[in-house]
């Protein structure tokens, strides 16, 4: 198993910096804190999956999984400051550009999907969730910042702004 390590590494990013053709994956932290009126007081923590196939050396498509920790701070009808937290899970495709065929490159990247809402308070029990970021790539670790747009049916949705790290493989 150790053997082989080396070589599965070697499939994703060549000697060179450049990208090969082949399985990508990417293991990701967010911390997201939310903007506007509605989403204000809205913090998430994100811990996830995207895995695909690399086109050419700057080309991604894949898809994933982002579990997050939503918590949301408000005031209460008596005045008195309280906390909720749910659980969502955003299922989703994914497309990535890297702009440079080098070791060290700026990209961006986009996400398509929709999220289930396990706190089962909520009437919606989850909508479309839509990701954009830009960010640089350090060999195989990556810093993005990024908005994340989480739709709510018939109520506001909320928008965040968020930090990125990830570790590629």
């Amino acid at each position: 198993m150790l053997l082989s390590m080396p070589a599965f590494n070697a499939l994703a990013l060549g000697d060179d910096g450049q990208l090969d053709r082949g399985f990508r994956g990417f293991v990701n932290v967010t911390t997201n804190f939310g903007v506007g009126d509605y989403s204000k007081d809205n913090y998430q923590l994100q811990c996830g999956f995207t895995g695909g196939y690399q086109i050419n050396s700057r080309l991604f498509v894949g898809g994933g999984v982002d579990p997050t920790l939503s918590l949301y701070a408000y005031d209460d009808s008596h005045g008195d400051s309280s906390v909720d937290a749910s659980f969502l899970l955003p299922i989703f495709s994914a497309i990535r550009f890297d702009v440079l065929d080098k070791k060290v490159t700026p990209f961006v990247e986009g996400r398509v999907g929709y999220y289930v809402n396990t706190d089962g308070v909520s009437e919606s029990s989850g909508d479309v969730y839509v990701y954009g970021g830009t960010g640089v790539r350090l060999s195989r670790a990556s810093l993005s910042l990024g908005y994340t747009y989480y739709g709510r049916g018939d109520y506001k949705g909320v928008n965040c702004i968020g930090l990125k790290f990830a570790f590629e493989f």
